[in-house]
C-alpha cells in the first residue's frame, strides 16, 4: 500500500487471510481491502469486502461510511441509505440526534418504488443537515451529505 500499489496490497491481505481465516484483525483486513476496492472503482468488490469487515464489527464508523458509498456506485440506493443510517446512528458525535430507526424500512418483495426511494432520501437529508449545523466540519459527515444529495 505505502508503495502505491493497491493491487500488490489487495493480493498480499488475500494470501494473509487464507493463512490465518481466524484471525480477529481480519475484521480490518476485510475493511482495508475493501478501501483498496474503492480506489480501483472497484465497487462490487468493496461491498464484499466491506460486508466481511461488518461481520467482525458491525458498528465500524469507516466500513458503514464506505459501504454507503460503494452502494450509491453500484446504484442500490436504498441499502447506500441504510448503511448511512447506521453510520450517524453509531456516531458518539451525533448520538444526541434522534433518528427513527425505520427511516429507511425493510424492502419488501417489489422493493421500493422510486417516489418511495426519493422520500427516504428527503428524510435522510433532513437528518445529516441537521447534523450539519451542529458539526459543519466533519468531513465524513460532509462526505455522507454528498453521498445522499447525489442519491
Amino acid at each position: 500500500m505505502a508503495k502505491g500499489r493497491p493491487n500488490l496490497a489487495i493480493l498480499a491481505f488475500e494470501a494473509a487471510i487464507q493463512k490465518n481465516p481466524e484471525d480477529l484483525s481480519n475484521g480490518n483486513t476485510w475493511r482495508i481491502m475493501g478501501r483498496l476496492q474503492q480506489e480501483n472503482d472497484s465497487d462490487q468488490k468493496a461491498v464484499t469486502c466491506l460486508l466481511k469487515a461488518l461481520q467482525y464489527d458491525n458498528k465500524n464508523l469507516d466500513t458503514l461510511l464506505a459501504l454507503g458509498i460503494s452502494c450509491t456506485n453500484i446504484l442500490d440506493e436504498t441499502r447506500a441509505m441504510d448503511y448511512l443510517k447506521q453510520w450517524i446512528m453509531n456516531n458518539k458525535n451525533y448520538e444526541f440526534i434522534k433518528i427513527d430507526p425505520n427511516i429507511i424500512p425493510a424492502t419488501g418483495p417489489d422493493g421500493f418504488t422510486i417516489d418511495e426511494i426519493k422520500e427516504m432520501n428527503i428524510r435522510m437529508l433532513t437528518v445529516f443537515e441537521h447534523a450539519r449545523t451542529i458539526n459543519p466540519n466533519d468531513p465524513e459527515l460532509l462526505n455522507s451529505l454528498a453521498v445522499l444529495n447525489f442519491i
